[in-house]
């Protein structure tokens, strides 16, 4: 395991047992077991630490999300599945995503709010993809599916502060999602689709979601094809040759999928970056692809 990840994964234990402003830098080094020095050469400061940790239980419920879907439950039971997945994490580490208002002032909280379009675009497209895949229906058009993802944004977030303010500790999460499922498919049986008059908002967040899909793809994609002229021009054997262009051809088909698998990215990098000529574009592509992963 990276110092990264040990230093975020020991965070999330110690904020969510003692709080965020109960816990030290020096705690977190204690039980990491590293020095200090070691910590500070990886993040600038306590609060960056806990944007990473919030930000690795986001990729962790879009790692969650990809799994089910490759189970052999029902198209039903991956949608509950899913939605469980969703509602646990928030509530389960509510703590966590309450640490923001001990960290940042009112002012460095406007700030970051200015950093989460990108990972509210991110998630409407997976609870797009999900609706899209549970209902295969002709008439779900792109307009509705993300009209439909924003109602359901709304309905897992009320049944988070429900949860909070009533009590929390009976909860039965997948009975939520049962019900929520269940809503969701009320509407996709009565809504008049070619009729429904939807917000105006939804057609400028549409227009967000595929500026922001073009622009990553275009930059990934330019790097991608460097990396393919570099390989081919390569002095190694045909054979190594064959198996890094084979890697950079996944990595790219991972990367234009609807929610690429980051473990999986990050070892395809890993193994591209043994080649030496690689090293800077492959740095690169991490660093793009870091940069579109930021939660705020």
């Amino acid at each position: 395991m990276d110092i990264n990840k040990r230093i975020v994964d020991a965070s999330i234990i110690l904020f969510k047992e003692k709080g965020y402003n109960r816990t030290s830098v020096e705690d977190i080094v204690r039980k990491c077991h590293i020095s200090k020095a070691s910590l500070y050469k990886v993040f600038d400061s306590k609060k960056q630490i806990l944007l990473s940790a919030l930000g690795q239980l986001q990729d962790e419920i879009y790692k969650k999300n990809a799994e089910i879907e490759l189970t052999n439950y029902s198209v039903n039971e991956k949608l509950i599945k899913k939605v469980e997945v969703i509602i646990s994490q928030r509530h389960f580490n509510r703590v966590l995503f309450d640490s923001l208002y001990e960290a940042f002032s009112e002012e460095e909280i406007e700030q970051l709010q200015k950093y989460e379009k990108p990972t509210k675009l991110e998630n409407y497209r997976m609870y797009m993809n999900n609706f899209e895949l549970a209902f295969d229906s002709e008439h779900l058009n792109k307009t509705f599916l993300m009209n439909l993802a924003i109602t359901f944004e709304g309905l897992y977030t009320e049944w988070l502060n429900i949860i909070r303010i009533f009590d929390a500790d009976k909860a039965d999460v997948l009975q939520i999602a049962k019900y929520i499922v269940s809503t969701i498919k009320i509407i996709v049986r009565t809504q008049d689709y070619a009729t429904i008059k939807q917000p105006s908002l939804i057609d400028l967040i549409m227009y967000e979601e595929s500026q922001m899909t073009s622009e990553k793809e275009k930059t990934l994609l330019e790097k991608i094809n460097r990396m393919t002229g570099i390989v081919q021009n390569s002095p190694i054997d045909e054979e190594d040759k064959s198996d890094y262009l084979l890697n950079i051809s996944f990595l790219q088909q991972e990367l234009m999928s609807s929610r690429p698998r980051k473990y999986l990215l990050n070892t395809v990098l890993h193994y591209l970056s043994q080649l030496e000529e690689l090293k800077s574009t492959v740095h690169s592509v991490s660093l793009a692809l870091k940069e579109s992963e930021e939660i705020l």
